[in-house]
């Protein structure tokens, strides 16, 4: 099982899912927020990991397609010492480590089902960011392809 949410921070200082926001008025070149991904009940990313979620969107979609081709990839997150890695196990299965500041926490799902939860979040997401901050939709048009070329 896994779950993928994304969330935008408010002027309040509080996360709301992206799709409930309809004005933004931060930062257009930092976009703060969050992204939660739990597999099979753990925790991988969660809101405490906040950080420029458009840039982290785009570099867990670059991920996915990094661990498709070589078999393994990590990212930092944009703005955090929090390091993400996936890595191809057996029988189509990846394992999933992230390195934050209060540990590692693994996890162990299929690939195609991390796959496609991540194509279909990162499509939600980028669709949603090119109305709520149009100025930014051609470099959101960019990750949209890449996350459409996901193979799920």
């Amino acid at each position: 099982m896994i779950e993928v949410k994304s969330y935008l921070m408010g002027a309040d200082g509080k996360f709301h899912p992206v799709d409930q926001v309809s004005t933004y008025d931060g930062d257009r070149d930092y976009v703060e927020g969050a992204i939660e991904l739990t597999i099979n009940h753990v925790p991988i990313i969660d809101c405490d990991m906040y950080d420029y979620v458009d840039q982290l969107w785009a570099y867990l979609v670059r991920l996915i397609g990094e661990a498709s081709t070589s078999g393994r990839s990590e990212t930092l997150f944009p703005d955090q010492p929090i390091r993400l890695t996936l890595e191809n196990g057996r029988n189509g299965r990846m394992l999933v480590t992230c390195d934050a500041g209060d540990g590692r926490r693994v996890a162990y799902c299929f690939r195609k089902e991390l796959s496609a939860a991540i194509k279909e979040e990162a499509t939600r997401f980028f669709q949603w960011m090119s109305q709520l901050i149009p100025e930014n939709s051609r470099g959101y048009a960019y990750a949209l392809r890449d996350a459409a070329a996901i193979q799920a």
